[in-house]
């Protein structure tokens, strides 16, 4: 075993697995590796900031998320562990008293072991300043995820998450709601049913207008007036409600033509601007601000929008990187001292070169196709094929932008199997073949990265934002190593292309495992599908 695991960490671990999986499922022993090797480092190591487990001893009434990814983590065999540069944080507090308190607490968790030492060079490289003590800190503890000493770190601090993002290690640092809605679905044997994404007009939530989820807005302006006028003016948004029926998230959004967006910038033509973008904290890692942002992409291609806008507080941080994560860019400020956001909606291609896979995020749904760039057909269950494309039926049958919000209908998402190759790079095309029942090529996406990994708990650490797998079946698929293939949709095929039309074009089947294609063959598939009119030819 590697990275000094005991035989008893892994069989403990094995062990813990098979069990959740057949109390799941009510299968046999054996049904999950009891005796095979699926390289377990013994147990996931998270780490918890110590701003979440301060607050979580104290004697008050605790955020009910906070409490539930507690037992949740302890209840799962997950290793949760305090950073030793917390510790001395709170060791040179001059407070005596409120010290000792503190590491009476803290101390209660065991930490990291052996933690990598602060790397200046990797902060100075990304631009980042390391300018006092509490950048220090911050940028050690960070350092524990760049050196792979724990597979993820927990925090609600906002400079915590702005750094990780610049160092590309988002996917691995989560708020306490992301934590909480991503463990739940690992560690669920269904994945957890989100509510419907509806597209409403804002009358029709007249009434609601009283709901504490308005409550933030008001604080910053009229919004009470701002509201009723978006009534009268017959604009529309999409909402989702919590499971008690309630506003959990809701997203206006109205048309304009040449709009002034700050003093010294102004868009050209037809514009979607997003008004309201408000998600409420119980409903936040369910992806719905990534399904505010799908919905508007597809508005705007659909009726010709060439840029998306949207303002934003500059405390709103989770909010601005989600923003930069899908190809919004910084436009300055407004009148109002609002950070401007703008995203390029271009109706042609632009023939600009960006690697493949920057590109498609810049200019989605457009991508590049050349010669260069590897086209794959991944074959895919129907089970999971529902789970990772549920509105596939929505676009392909022309129905209303009415997203069914399960957690496979993001855009950034995770496909896992058994697969050999190590052919695909950042930028490849993957075009999905729904196999078993319908054998046809629905959905396309841009490959961000393919890696093959053995051990379990790396791969959910790697997909746990994006995956519509549990943990168990994580455990299944890792067992004699998998192919993890991270990628963003492009979007649905508008007509699904068939074995007999794949056969056509010199794609014989049954189509079993991933099977790399022609540029050829996939302008083919593109034109059939009717996807060609977003393809840049490179």
């Amino acid at each position: 075993m590697s990275r000094g695991v005991t035989r008893y960490q892994k069989q403990r671990w094995q062990f813990k697995c098979r069990v959740h999986y057949e109390n799941a499922n009510g299968l046999g022993a054996g049904t999950l590796g009891a005796t095979g090797d699926n390289h377990s480092t013994g147990l996931m190591r998270v780490l918890l900031d110590t701003n979440i487990l301060i607050p979580l001893e104290d004697q008050m009434i605790l955020k009910e998320s906070l409490a539930e990814l507690h037992a949740l983590l302890t209840k799962n065999g997950v290793q949760i562990l305090v950073h030793p540069a917390s510790v001395k944080d709170i060791e040179n507090d001059k407070d005596v008293p409120r010290r000792n308190v503190q590491l009476s607490k803290i101390k209660k968790y065991p930490t990291l072991e052996a933690a990598p030492p602060l790397d200046r060079r990797v902060f100075d490289d990304a631009g980042i300043r390391i300018t006092d003590s509490n950048d220090e800190i911050d940028s050690t503890i960070l350092t524990a995820l760049i050196k792979d000493a724990v597979h993820l770190l927990v925090t609600e601090d906002r400079g915590l998450h702005t750094s990780a993002r610049i160092l590309k290690l988002s996917e691995r640092v989560l708020t306490v709601e992301q934590a909480h809605g991503l463990f739940s679905a690992a560690f669920t044997r269904h994945p957890i049913e989100l509510p419907n994404l509806e597209l409403v007009f804002v009358h029709e939530i007249r009434d609601e207008l009283s709901d504490s989820i308005f409550d933030s807005l008001r604080a910053d302006y009229p919004f009470d007036s701002w509201f009723i006028k978006c009534c009268k003016d017959g604009r529309q948004a999409w909402i989702a409600r919590d499971p008690g029926g309630k506003l959990g998230a809701v997203c206006i959004f109205k048309e304009e033509i040449d709009p002034q967006i700050t003093a010294k910038h102004k868009l050209h033509g037809r514009t979607l601007k997003l008004c309201t973008f408000k998600v409420e904290k119980n409903v936040r890692g369910q992806k719905l601000g990534e399904q505010f942002l799908k919905a508007g992409f597809r508005h705007a291609t659909t009726n010709s929008c060439e840029t998306i806008w949207i303002t934003t507080k500059s405390h709103q941080t989770e909010l601005i990187g989600m923003l930069m994560d899908f190809g919004f860019v910084g436009f300055g400020v407004d009148e109002k001292g609002d950070s401007v956001f703008v995203k390029e909606q271009p109706i042609d291609p632009p023939v600009i070169y960006l690697p493949a896979a920057d590109y498609h995020i810049k200019y989605s749904p457009h991508f590049q196709a050349g010669a260069a760039i590897g086209k794959f057909i991944v074959p895919i269950q129907p089970d999971y094929h529902e789970q990772l494309f549920p509105d596939i039926n929505v676009q392909q049958l022309k129905l209303p932008v009415v997203i069914r919000p399960l957690p496979g209908n993001a855009i950034k998402q995770a496909y896992l199997c058994k697969a050999r190759t190590r052919q695909i790079k950042p930028g490849d095309i993957l075009v999905f073949y729904r196999s078993q029942d319908r054998h046809q090529c629905t959905t396309v996406g841009i490959v961000e990265s393919a890696d093959r990994l053995d051990d379990a708990d790396i791969i959910l650490e790697k997909v746990l934002k994006r995956t519509v797998y549990t943990k168990e079946e994580v455990c299944q698929i890792s067992n004699g190593g998998a192919l993890v293939i991270l990628f963003r949709l492009q979007g649905h095929l508008l007509t699904p292309v068939t074995d007999k039309q794949l056969k056509n074009i010199g794609i014989s089947w049954p189509i079993q495992t991933i099977r790399r294609i022609t540029d050829e063959q996939f302008r083919a598939i593109a034109k059939l599908g009717r996807i060609e009119n977003c393809i840049l030819a490179c």
